[in-house]
């Protein structure tokens, strides 16, 4: 979807002869391409430590010792944080989302809530539990 309205977009400006087109295309396979290219990994290690990367920037690092709790939750991207990426939504809680409304949410023991947009959230949140415990 996204890339058939960039391509319909550049096709538009193609034939529109001036700098300002010629810079919207640019702009817009820029964005096009970003898009298509962003990734998220969330990663467990064998130390116990829950992390979180954007296009391998790291986001957020969450130790097990600092979770109370896990579990899988529906919730509106949209409403509660103003989409999906890297987000901060009301009262303390994050977001490292690419789609979806299923999330795991990591509670820390001050109350922070972090939702993890994974592809798999039963199995991260087993294996969460398991060490937590």
């Amino acid at each position: 979807m996204v890339l058939m309205t960039a391509v319909a977009v550049s096709v538009l400006f193609f034939f529109l002869d001036s700098w300002a087109s010629t810079v919207l295309v640019a702009g817009t396979i820029v964005v096009v391409l970003a898009l298509l290219l962003i990734n998220l990994d969330v990663e467990v290690s064998r130390e116990g430590e829950v992390s979180a990367r954007f296009w391998g920037i790291p986001a957020k690092r969450i130790g097990i010792a600092e979770v109370a709790a896990v579990e899988v939750r529906d919730y509106s991207p949209m409403r509660d944080f103003g989409g999906w990426g890297w987000r901060f939504g009301k009262g303390g809680k994050r977001a490292f989302t690419l789609y979806g409304s299923t999330a795991v949410v990591i509670t820390t023991h001050d109350g922070e809530e972090i939702f993890l947009g994974v592809d798999h959230p039963g199995q991260m949140e087993r294996v969460l539990t398991t060490l937590v415990k």
